[in-house]
């Protein structure tokens, strides 16, 4: 259902959520203007479509019995027991409910695969409001998750992000780019002594039913990121 928020006034400075910035990287140069646009210009109604899938997930991960779907399953019948809804708010329920049914079916097959050891995490709900500086813009990361893993004799830190896009999924450059942004805002908010584990650092895109974790090899990839900062700043002024 639509939330009616106070307008938000414009944006002197240039800031970008990081699931806006993956999709940016990949975009075309017109949906990348219009996602400088809509950063920097946040619209006065803010529809939060998959806030019940995103909240169902986050706690399945907690509970830590993976393969126990009776939460989400309920979660789903809930909504759909919810009385007819008019356009939008009836489109937002279905995206959900869908939501959902990938991100159970990753249960079978796609995180004991990418994420073996992730019923082994540590987990803890994520901050929510986390800000790094990439390039000259403020990067809103807020993952989802924040995680500690034993490894041996040594406790490692990492994070999960849930990328929920149907319409414009993740591919291998800006999915494994999220990721990379995600392990570099842990590296800084980790405490002492407390190593990050890259392999970690995990971005699942429900909708593609992929995951992308961050590579050891990962400050490379962490120029292009800042290069496409750099962009986002230039073009900051003109929009």
């Amino acid at each position: 259902m639509p939330i009616m928020v106070h307008p938000s006034p414009v944006r002197p400075d240039p800031r970008i959520s990081i699931n806006k910035l993956a999709e940016y990287m990949s975009a075309s140069f017109v949906r990348q203007r219009t996602i400088v646009q809509n950063a920097k210009r946040p619209k006065p109604f803010i529809t939060n479509i998959y806030g019940p899938a995103r909240d169902a997930i986050i706690e399945h991960l907690l509970a830590g019995k993976l393969g126990d779907t009776t939460g989400l399953n309920n979660v789903v019948a809930a909504i759909q027991a919810l009385p007819g809804a008019p356009g939008t708010a009836e489109r937002d329920r279905r995206c959900c409910i869908e939501a959902i049914g990938h991100y159970i079916e990753m249960l079978e097959t796609v995180l004991p695969a990418e994420v073996p050891h992730l019923q082994d995490y540590d987990l803890s709900k994520g901050p929510t409001s986390a800000l790094i500086e990439l390039g000259g813009i403020q990067v809103s990361v807020r993952p989802e998750l924040t995680l500690t893993h034993q490894k041996g004799s040594r406790r490692r830190a990492g994070a999960i992000k849930l990328y929920l896009g149907k319409n414009h999924p993740l591919d291998e450059d800006s999915g494994t780019a999220l990721a990379c942004v995600l392990r570099h805002w842990v590296d800084g908010a980790t405490s002492p002594g407390l190593p990050v584990a890259p392999d970690r650092c995990h971005v699942i895109d429900v909708f593609a039913e992929r995951v992308y974790t961050a590579p050891r090899a990962w400050k490379n990839r962490m120029k292009n990121v800042a290069a496409a900062c750099d962009e986002i700043a230039l073009k900051w002024p003109t929009v």
